[in-house]
Formats: C-alpha cells, sequence, structure tokens
C-alpha cells in the first residue's frame, strides 16, 4: 500500500428473519463501486441481477432502474423483485448500482415486504460505519480524537474524513437548533426506559404504538442511587445510534438526542416518525446496565409501486400508462405497505365497453390477473390499499392498461378487374397500435416499391395505395398488401385480373319451343365495368344438361366464338338445339378471353313445350322419373308445379287457335 493512502475496506452487514416460518439471511455488502445484496433461504447464491438506475444517466427527475440477469432464472418476477429492492435501496440513500443475489423458496408480496423492511436496518448500519471508515464500537468522537495527535499515513486520512464529518454534523446540528422549539408538541408520547424501582434485569420490556408523522421522546436517565459520570449509548435494533460531540448522526432520520450528563439523562426524540423508526431502542448505561423499549409505529396504507414498471414505450409521457401485447395474459402486482397490512384490491373502469367475462381476476394479496388480453380490455385499472387508518378513502393509483395489437387491414376491393393499358389502384384500410413500421406490397412473392416503371406506393397510418399507371399483362395476378408494427405482421390478398366480368343469363325460364331454347345473356353485371374498363371477350363456354328431382344428366359443353353470336343491345343470344320436349333443363355460360375465364354465370332452370301434334314414331319412351320437373334452388319457384300444369296450358292455347280460324274462315 501507497504511503500516505488509505485502505477502503469493504462494510458488511448480515442479518437473519423468518419470513413464513423460512428463515432467510440478508447480507449486504458496500464495495466503492457497487452495493452487493444476498438475500437467500437456501445458504448459497441464487439468481444473479446487475441493477442500475438510468435516470442519472439519462437526466430523469424520478428513478428508472434497468435490470439484467447474469446468472439464473430470466423471469418476470424476478425483475419485480429487483426493481423494488432497488428502489427501497435508492430511498436509503444508495446511489450505486446493485449486484443482487435471489435465492428465493416462493415469490409472493409478502415475501417482498418482509425483505424491503429488513434492508432499512443493514443499509443504515453501513451508511454510518462507513462515516467513521471503521467498525462502530466507538462513537465518532472517540475515533476523531484519537486520530487528531496521529502522525502515521492511515490515521493522517482518517483525520481527514474526521474534519469532513463535523462539518456535516455542524449542518446538522443547526438544523436541530432551528426546528427544537417544535418538539414538544402535544402529540409527543413518552415512555420512562429506566425508573427508580427498576434495576438491570429486573426492568420490564416496555411498548408504545404511534402513528407515523407524530413524535415521541424516550427517556434513558440513571437510576436513583448512581453517582458520578457516566457512559450512555442507544441502540436500535441491536445497531449502535453513533454520536458526535454528544449529537447523534443519522442522515436519513429525524432523530435527537437530549444529553445532561450533569442530571444522568439521555434522552432520545424521535421526529416525524416513519415506519423506519419503529423497532427495539436500547439504552445502555457503562455498558453495564440496560433497558429496552419497542417502538410499534401505525401507518395507514400506502401504495408504494404497481409492476410491472411503465417502461417508456411508444413515447409516452403518461407515468400511469402499461402497455400489453394483444393474447398474452397479464398479472399486475400492487406493493403496499403499512401497520397494521393493509387490504390490497383491484378493480377495473372507463373500459371501451362492459365486460361480463371471467378473463379478469382480483386474485388477492395485491395480484390481478387477464388471461389472453384483448383490445376491449383497455380501460383504467384501479389499487386500492386501505386499513383502518384510511379505510374512507384508502390510496389509490390507477394503472391505465392499453393493449397493443397487431395491424388489422381491410382491402377497399379483393378483386381488381381492369383492362390492359388502363389505371388502376388497389388500395387497404389499417387500424393497427401501435402505428405500422412498415407498409410492403407484394405482387406474388416479389417486393414492389416506387424505383420501379409504373409503380406508385403512397399512403400514411391509417390508409395506403398501390397505383399501376399503365397495365400490362405481367401485372395480372395477385398482390399482398403487409403492414407492420412491433406486435406482429398481418397481410392482405387482392387479385388484379384481366379476365372477363361474370355474365348474367335474362332469358325466360320456359321454352317457346319443344326442341330448342333460346339462352339470352349480358356480358357484364355492370354496365360502367364493360364500358370504362374495356376488357376483350373472346368467345363463351356454353354448358347445358336435363335435370329432374334426383339428379342430373350428361353435361353437354359449347365453345363459341363471339364473333359467332349476334347481340342486341349488349344482350347475347344463342340457340341450343336437339332438346327433348317437355323436360327439364340447366344452362350456364361462361365469358373468355387471353387472360383467362370468367365465373361462371348463375345457372338458369327452364323447361321446353310438349310437342302439340305428337308423331308416335318420333315419341321417345320416357320413365316418370324423367318427365318430374326439378325443385332447384330459388328458380324452382318460377317453374310450373307439374307437367299436367304444362300440358293443360298446351291444350287450352290449342283449342283457342282452333277455335277462332273456325269462326274466321266458317266451315
Amino acid at each position: 500500500m501507497a504511503a500516505g493512502s488509505v485502505e477502503i475496506v469493504p462494510q458488511s452487514k448480515k442479518s437473519a428473519v423468518e419470513i413464513n416460518g423460512i428463515h432467510t439471511d440478508i447480507v449486504c455488502t458496500s464495495f466503492t463501486d457497487k452495493l452487493m445484496l444476498v438475500v437467500t433461504q437456501f445458504q448459497k447464491l441464487g439468481t444473479v441481477m446487475y441493477i442500475f438506475n438510468e435516470a442519472e444517466t439519462s437526466g430523469l427527475e424520478q428513478p428508472l432502474f434497468e435490470t439484467k440477469v447474469l446468472i439464473g432464472k430470466d423471469e418476470p418476477v424476478t425483475h419485480v423483485f429487483g426493481r423494488n429492492i432497488a428502489l427501497k435501496l435508492h430511498q436509503l440513500g444508495n446511489s450505486k448500482p446493485v449486484l443482487l443475489t435471489l435465492a428465493l423458496k416462493e415469490d409472493s408480496p409478502e415475501m417482498m415486504k418482509v425483505i424491503m423492511d429488513s434492508l432499512s436496518q443493514s443499509v443504515e448500519a453501513i451508511a454510518l460505519t462507513e462515516l467513521t471508515q471503521g467498525s462502530n464500537s466507538y462513537t465518532v468522537s472517540d475515533k476523531c480524537s484519537k486520530a487528531a495527535v496521529a502522525t502515521d499515513g492511515d490515521d493522517k486520512a482518517l483525520k481527514t474524513r474526521c474534519l469532513e464529518l463535523t462539518e456535516q454534523l455542524e449542518a446538522y446540528k443547526q438544523e436541530k437548533i432551528n426546528s427544537r422549539l417544535e418538539l414538544y408538541e402535544s402529540t409527543i408520547r413518552t415512555s420512562t426506559v429506566f425508573s427508580k424501582d427498576c434495576q438491570d434485569s429486573s426492568c420490564p420490556p416496555m411498548k408504545i404504538t404511534v402513528p407515523t408523522g407524530e413524535s415521541a421522546i424516550l427517556y434513558c436517565k440513571m437510576p436513583t442511587g448512581t453517582s458520578g459520570n457516566f457512559a450512555s449509548t442507544w441502540f436500535h435494533n441491536n445497531v449502535e445510534l453513533l454520536t458526535f460531540d454528544n449529537e447523534l448522526i443519522s442522515t436519513q432520520r429525524d432523530i435527537h438526542l437530549e444529553y445532561d450528563i450533569a442530571n444522568g439523562v439521555n434522552n432520545l426524540i424521535l421526529r416525524s416518525i416513519t415506519v423506519q423508526d419503529a423497532g427495539n431502542y436500547t439504552c445502555y448505561i457503562d455498558q453495564r446496565q440496560r433497558s429496552t423499549i419497542t417502538v410499534d409505529v401505525l401507518a395507514p396504507g400506502k401504495i408504494i409501486q404497481i409492476e410491472p414498471m411503465n417502461t417508456r414505450t411508444l413515447g409516452s409521457k403518461d407515468p400511469n400508462a402499461r402497455y400489453f401485447k394483444e393474447s398474452r395474459d397479464v398479472v399486475l402486482f400492487c406493493i403496499a405497505d403499512g401497520k397494521p397490512s393493509p387490504t390490497v384490491t383491484w378493480h377495473r373502469t372507463n373500459l371501451q365497453k362492459e365486460l361480463n367475462d371471467t378473463r379478469f381476476k382480483d386474485c388477492g394479496q395485491g395480484v390481478a390477473r387477464i388471461w389472453n388480453v384483448k383490445v376491449e380490455d383497455t380501460g383504467d385499472y384501479v389499487c386500492t390499499a386501505a386499513n383502518h387508518l384510511n379505510d374512507a378513502e384508502g390510496d389509490r393509483q390507477i394503472v391505465k392498461l392499453i393493449i397493443k395489437y397487431k395491424p388489422r387491414i381491410k382491402p377497399s376491393r379483393q378483386l381488381y378487374r381492369s383492362g390492359i393499358g388502363r389505371y388502376v389502384c388497389m388500395a387497404c384500410c389499417i387500424d393497427a397500435f401501435p402505428v405500422p413500421d412498415a407498409v410492403t406490397w407484394f405482387q406474388n412473392t416479389t417486393v414492389l416499391s416506387n424505383r420501379q416503371p409504373g409503380i406508385s406506393i403512397t399512403g400514411d397510418d391509417k390508409r395506403t395505395r398501390l397505383c399501376i399507371s399503365k397495365i400490362e399483362a405481367k401485372h395480372y395476378g395477385n398482390f399482398t398488401c403487409r403492414v407492420t408494427n412491433d406486435v406482429g405482421y398481418t397481410d392482405a390478398n387482392i387479385v388484379l385480373t384481366g379476365t372477363p366480368t361474370t355474365p348474367t343469363i335474362v332469358s325466360s325460364v320456359i321454352s317457346s319451343w319443344p326442341t330448342r331454347y333460346l339462352l339470352r345473356w349480358k356480358a357484364s353485371k355492370r354496365v360502367e365495368e364493360s364500358h370504362r374498363n374495356i376488357i376483350p371477350i373472346n368467345g363463351f363456354i356454353i354448358k347445358y344438361q336435363y335435370v329432374w328431382q334426383t339428379g342430373e344428366g350428361q353435361q353437354v359443353i359449347k365453345y363459341i366464338s363471339k364473333d359467332a353470336i349476334p347481340t342486341k343491345s349488349s344482350v347475347y343470344e344463342y340457340y341450343i338445339e336437339n332438346l327433348h320436349p317437355d323436360w327439364s333443363y340447366k344452362a350456364t355460360v361462361t365469358s373468355t378471353n387471353d387472360f383467362g375465364e370468367s365465373d361462371e354465370s348463375t345457372p338458369i332452370y327452364f323447361i321446353t313445350t310438349e310437342l302439340l301434334v305428337e308423331e308416335t314414331s318420333k315419341e321417345t319412351s320416357l320413365t316418370p322419373e324423367k318427365r318430374i320437373c326439378p325443385q332447384v334452388g330459388n328458380m324452382a319457384s318460377a317453374l310450373p308445379s307439374s307437367r299436367a300444369n304444362v300440358r293443360s296450358m298446351s291444350q287450352l292455347l290449342f283449342t283457342f287457335c282452333l277455335l277462332s280460324f273456325t269462326l274466321t274462315f266458317g266451315t
């Protein structure tokens, strides 16, 4: 070791507590660059985490702890424990990164609360010991007195530390002087540690109960009959409360000593009591006589923290916002403190719509769970912590649950039909949270971009458009609009085709002839498609077959050129020949061109008429089954209910014509 330098020895404090009947060791060691904390219920190290306060480097006012698992289980509850322990250490004055090891048999909120309560004693003891650069077996005044006459390098360095400490104490003492008038208010509670009838071990343990925010005086006075000078020392939970020049050193708590050696008085004054002041206080006199009093601090239920913490995603400035991905299971932890222990409950409000499902449950002990979270679960989730000190309202904190979901896409149309040389724009509407990171268009498997000739891609967070300025044959095919955000991606498929539109049959359901039928159809359902988007038609496919009530006959297919079919006012006509009289038929039409076939038209069901003059030589023997009119689809209602009706109509028409001829020409 170099001359004049001081070896800084890491300070360590070990404690043991019982948590739910489980022995738990807590070891806190302070190094120059970090604080190491070991919490174990297995007498060995467990998961190792490194925790640092990102707020110190990013300029944030509130602490924001980042956790990283170095060894062991990397689970969400591990990070919850780590951030809460780091926050507790920060509140106790620690500004160093934390190396935390956890080996726990259970990970309940109660376990976390007891661990954090136990940290106060260990961390404060280390902080006070570091101020004296050594053990706490001496008061600061003793150590500084020894260092004042020192000559070697180590004690000179200690002397320098004592001078720095003296300046801190002067500021502390001045603060006490300024506020001393407020010590003796009506809310002060007192208890005598030593009384004239109490001697050493015969003194019964005493206890006082004080709500937070109030004050208390703990009296320590020499027993009757004791004379001469005496040395009096106070301990809190077996940790010595160090003094300098009869003033208490405490950078974290509002504690004051009232010391009067002449009258044998060394009273301890606790002001603005907090839960950290609870515990056992012991007054030692000359290290021989002692007496202990227990201070029980009552505190209203108060929420310490809600996990998971705000991850500051999406640029949100709302500290109460929590973001979760759709379809995940969500667990909310509400960590609260109070004496007696508060009851912690969850409920939700301001939802997008009322939900009566069982996916949300308050599991008790500050834990709420939502299974398979959905967008409609977005709303306010309220945690309330209350005990008898604040049961009217309780401490409430609202968490705004916001559900992130992958994009939802709706194409304006799933099928675009346009001719060669025409201009077309395909569009998709987008609903996504968070907003999309990327929008990509594909043709089959090829990625499209604005750099390609004739392609234009535009849009925003709500809508995207792909336009082709002049359609070529290579542009026909399947297009995909893919929208991506940090939750996932969604595809929407659109077809651009140059095939003709589906024809529409407009002919009658009853033929005017017994052996043929005039089939009439339009090439497009919508006039504007056939005129504005000129799509060529090369020909048609006509299919027909006879049908009966329980089946269909063999299908006949005719391929006909468009030029061979006459048209009347955009209506095409074709005679189906060689049909059977008094039979039922089904027919469809399909348009064709160089790019393929249209969808098949809706079939038409029609019947041929019966021969007026029966020719026995031509009569075909038909089974009764084939002469039954089929009841098929919606067209069935337009057909006669039986062949008898058709024959009656034909016979009536023949009789009427014969009678008219007789009256006109006579006999």
